[in-house]
């Protein structure tokens, strides 16, 4: 749109004698949001994002539109690999945001995002408001300061959503840091949900999270396993600078998130504690972290002197109700609020991090788990109306007839019987001495129920060597047997093929390898959970037909 001058001051040139001039003022129209796809997996930054687009190159793009816009990442592994420098121009190292920016994945299963070596993956600047979705972000090293995966800086917006933040390396927050700017609450915040943490590490504070300087994060359906950090908070540290004079409050809040088998002080220098959570507490400040239907349990604090072992929890916890957390160690850990609900001094019984199914691996709790049907009654108001895989809450999973909310991110199956039925394939049969076979285990549920925490457990031939396994889902550990885990199984459905490969042993003759499955549901039908394979092992003949001379 233009503004042409005022027909009076036209007149005046005029009647002045001076040549008349229209002089046009241009408004620039408001920017149009954009889409952008990204085609490219390479990491390259030639400026333009058109039909050879690469993920820098959309964000760059996007930093230069004023108005919200899209990126679209298919299905891929797309690695940064320009090495890192001191800058935040998205020139390299990693994608700095400026803008308000939606980037969408095709699921975390499928769209991963790779740290260049020595950064993060995403840096929100003071004006971002991002939004991510569908999508693992992978750390491979140290990153400068604070976000070992995501730093979210003062004056920026994240929201993540059904993704997975792991091997994250940072001083503060391994996975993820929210940085206040140290004056006013809430200056950087975060909304988390349906996102799975696991494998990052923080040198200081806050293995996975770090809410630090008046930062603020919520967090919903949130799994944090395996995490560590040198100093405190193996899961999550809400903390501030100790220099501040005036420090602004840095606040946390959980609702239905599963804190399982972090570590504290993992250098062992008797600096640091809380495996699951550190909130630091002192006379300038009580920085909050408040807790609703969470769970933190079986974490560990590898402290050496005993007085200073926090496995579970440090600071003041401020309870809103329906939390089990496991070891509350007076006088590191006090728990205050609203204590309706909460259980102490029991393990949530967790199971390994596994495929579930939904859009991230979930840790479930394992049969006879205190927090199964133990969560706060009122569904949406406070207990999540789903659990992170998306599975509609409340169900009865003790089987006592009466449906309630578990407490943490896993919504537990009900407890019916399941009938696994295993078939076990070798290839190929007859197999040569030294040479390689395959077992494809394959594994069925007739139900009537879904089946929790599938395994199986293998025998190899004896003397069999070099033994590996594959397949989507699985988890294992190879020793004398071969032992297998996965999540849940449902009704009707068939589990992604184990493989297991191994060098036939030397010698003649038919060799023998078993397998059984089982799950933690019972099986009212155990005459099909085991199956063998017979494989003949010899050198292949050949027949040669006696031809004879008439």
């Amino acid at each position: 749109m233009r503004s042409i001058v005022p027909l009076r001051a036209r007149l005046l040139l005029g009647v002045l004698g001076a040549t008349l001039v229209v002089v046009y003022a241009v408004i620039p129209a408001a920017a149009a949001p954009l889409t952008l796809v990204v085609t490219r997996t390479a990491d390259t930054a030639d400026g333009v994002c058109d039909a050879d687009c690469s993920l820098r190159e959309a964000v760059s793009a996007a930093n230069a539109n004023p108005g919200p816009d899209t990126i679209i990442v298919p299905a891929g592994t797309y690695t940064l690999t320009l090495a890192p420098t001191p800058e935040d121009e998205n020139a390299d190292g990693d994608l700095d945001v400026r803008a308000a920016l939606t980037i969408t994945g095709a699921g975390a299963p499928a769209t991963t995002i790779v740290a260049a070596s020595g950064d993060r993956v995403f840096h929100a600047l003071a004006t971002a408001v991002l939004t991510i979705s569908g999508i693992t972000l992978r750390g491979t090293g140290e990153a400068p300061g604070g976000g070992g995966g995501i730093l979210v800086e003062p004056g920026a917006t994240l929201t993540l959503q059904d993704s997975v933040v792991r091997d994250g390396r940072a001083t503060r927050g391994g996975g993820i840091e929210v940085l206040g700017d140290g004056v006013n609450p809430a200056s950087a915040s975060a909304t988390i949900e349906r996102v799975t943490f696991t494998g990052n590490r923080a040198a200081s504070l806050g293995g996975a999270l770090s809410v630090f300087n008046g930062g603020s994060a919520t967090l919903t359906n949130v799994t944090m396993t395996g995490n560590s950090a040198g100093n405190s908070g193996g899961g999550i540290s809400v903390s501030r600078d100790q220099a501040l004079a005036s420090p602004p409050v840095s606040v946390a809040t959980l609702n239905n998130v599963t804190i399982t088998g972090n570590t504290a002080d993992d250098d062992r220098n008797d600096i640091g504690e809380g495996g699951g959570v550190s909130v630091r507490v002192d006379s300038l400040v009580i920085n909050q972290l408040n807790l609703r239907n969470t769970i933190i349990s079986d974490n560990a604090d590898r402290s050496p002197s005993p007085a200073n072992v926090n496995p579970d929890c440090f600071g003041i916890l401020n309870s809103l109700g329906y939390n089990l957390i496991h070891r509350v160690t007076e006088p590191g850990c006090t728990i205050l609020g609203t204590l309706t609900g909460n259980l102490t001094g029991n393990s949530a019984r967790p199971a390994a991090l596994l495929d579930n199914g939904g859009p991230t691996p979930t840790v479930a709790l394992l049969s006879g788990s205190p927090a199964i049907d133990t969560g706060d009654p009122a569904v949406g108001s406070s207990c999540a109306v789903t659990d992170q895989r998306g599975i509609t809450r409340p169900i009865d999973g003790n089987g006592d007839g009466l449906a309630a909310c578990d407490m943490g991110a896993f919504e537990n199956p009900p407890p019916g019987p399941a009938d696994l039925a295993l078939a076990l394939i070798d290839s190929p049969d007859p197999v040569e001495p030294g040479a390689t076979l395959t077992y494809s285990a394959i594994v069925t549920n007739a139900g009537p129920g879904a089946a929790g925490s599938v395994q199986i457990q293998f025998t190899p031939p004896p003397g069999a060597t070099g033994i590996q396994t594959g397949g989507a889902g699985w988890t294992c550990t190879v020793a004398t047997t071969v032992s297998c885990i996965r999540g849940a199984l449902g009704v009707a459905s068939v589990a992604p093929v184990l493989t297991i490969t191994l060098v036939v042993p030397p010698g003649s003759g038919t060799i023998t390898a078993s397998a059984i499955v089982s799950s933690s549901q019972p099986d009212p039908q155990s005459s099909n959970n085991t199956a063998t394979a017979s494989t003949f092992r010899g050198r292949r003949s050949t027949w040669i037909p006696l031809v004879t001379r008439p």
